[in-house]
């Protein structure tokens, strides 16, 4: 049983996820927010195998609640994966470049 954590200030999107994945027998949504401080305490709640975070959310954004998440409940694997998928969005070419554009954006 994969246990999921789904944070988005956007309530329609987080819904949307929360109902695709209601249906796989596999996973289970342990927890839902709309904002990154609200993400990190439910992380160190839940102590979720996964974490699908919104990158711009009221109080901390996506960035900085997977790195602190990291150390506090979510597996090594787990966030470097969500950090690339950042990089991506970032238009970075790496993981160190997607951070070093978060830090100089002020997001970490």
């Amino acid at each position: 049983m994969i246990r999921v954590l789904l944070a988005d200030d956007e309530h329609l999107i987080r819904g949307a996820l929360a109902s695709l994945l209601a249906p796989d027998d596999d996973i289970t949504v342990v927890a839902e927010t709309g904002t990154g401080d609200e993400a990190l305490a439910m992380a160190r709640a839940h102590r979720p195998d996964a974490a699908v975070l919104g990158l711009r959310m009221p109080g901390r954004d996506g960035v900085p609640v997977a790195e602190i998440a990291s150390h506090a409940a979510l597996s090594p694997g787990r966030v470097r994966n969500y950090l690339s998928a950042t990089a991506a969005e970032l238009g970075a070419e790496n993981r160190r470049v997607a951070a070093r554009t978060a830090r100089g954006r002020g997001w970490l």
